[in-house]
């Protein structure tokens, strides 16, 4: 799933601080809905690939 993008510009693209993708990132916090949904779709994956604890 990687895209060669910075925290900076995920959190541009999915409307959120950088500091909030590195939460996701380290599992500290998860996205709502939503931001999965877009997640989910710029990456081209399925939202249960994004829940999946085993990838």
């Amino acid at each position: 799933m990687e895209k060669g993008l910075s925290q900076r510009a995920l959190g541009e693209i999915f409307g959120v601080c950088n500091q909030t993708i590195s939460f996701w990132e380290t599992g500290s916090r998860e996205p709502d809905l939503d931001h999965l949904l877009k997640i989910s779709r710029f990456f081209g994956v399925s939202v249960d690939d994004l829940l999946d604890e085993k990838a």
